[in-house]
């Protein structure tokens, strides 16, 4: 009787082993005739079945979180020279033309001014087309950002010419402009009063005569009456020493430099 126990122990020790290595070496959701299916994980509808439930998940490797950019602090030369280029202001001529008209034989001067441009001054100023009237001449600059137009005009006419002005950076600008001269201006005396200043004996005197228009130089005379005795003419000045109190009345003439002239009377007192 023990040995009937005995090998019918080891009979179910065999049957469970093989039972076991089929398992083991069983894939996943395949079925045997003994009515297991393995790794099935639906609900169980007939038989004896069980779900194999893997042993391990793999884990997967978290992604590298990229390395930060370094961004540039240098700002970019191009950019930097846009900015600055857009914030200097153009060169620009102010004056327009016409500029004023002049006459022959009187002296002219009329400004020209600029604005705008940069680097170092004064800009420089040059007529690089045409001509000035005769007898006008340009200077290369006056004060900082200006040009001066002078001088004592020879020829009637209206000339047009171009002007250059530029800057200490090299920039330049131009414009058309013109200058209309006219036949000289009527020929007059221009003292404020016929009664000149009065003198008195062994004093020294000094008074001036004035003249404008016509074409100078101008010629001064007496041509009429009589400066008071100790006074003479030099040029428009009558001065020296009065030696006799009184009123003394005179005619002065001027001539200019092509023969028109013009006269007026005059009184000096003498005290």
């Amino acid at each position: 009787m023990r040995k009937i126990v005995t090998l019918a122990s080891r009979l179910a020790f065999l049957f469970i082993g093989a039972i076991v290595v089929i398992a083991a070496t069983a894939p996943y959701g395949s079925s045997h005739s003994s009515g297991f299916v393995w790794g099935n994980t639906s609900t169980p509808t007939s038989g004896s079945q069980f779900t194999k439930t893997p042993t391990r998940t793999r884990t997967p490797t978290p992604s590298r979180t990229p390395t930060k950019t370094k961004t540039p602090t240098r700002t970019p030369t191009i950019q930097a020279s846009a900015t600055l280029a857009s914030t200097i202001p153009p060169l620009v001529i102010l004056t327009t033309s016409p500029l004023p008209d002049g006459y022959i034989g009187t002296e002219y001067s009329a400004f020209m001014t600029s604005s705008g441009g940069q680097g170092p001054t004064p800009y420089k100023w040059s007529v690089v087309a045409g001509s000035l009237p005769s007898g006008l001449t340009m200077t290369s600059f006056y004060g900082v950002y200006s040009t001066l137009i002078s001088g004592k005009p020879t020829t009637l006419g209206t000339q047009t010419f171009t002007v250059q002005v530029k800057d200490g950076a090299g920039h330049i600008t131009t414009g058309v402009f013109s200058i209309t001269i006219n036949p000289p201006r009527p020929l007059v005396i221009t003292n404020q009063s016929s009664t000149l200043a009065p003198g008195t004996v062994g004093t020294s005197y000094f008074a001036s005569l004035f003249a404008d228009g016509g074409v100078r130089p101008y010629t001064w005379a007496i041509v009429a009456g009589q400066l008071p005795p100790g006074l003479g003419l030099s040029g428009n000045l009558i001065s020296g020493t009065p030696t006799t109190a009184g009123t003394y009345v005179f005619t002065a003439r001027v001539t200019d430099s092509v023969g028109t002239q013009t006269s007026q009377q005059f009184s000096i007192t003498i005290n």
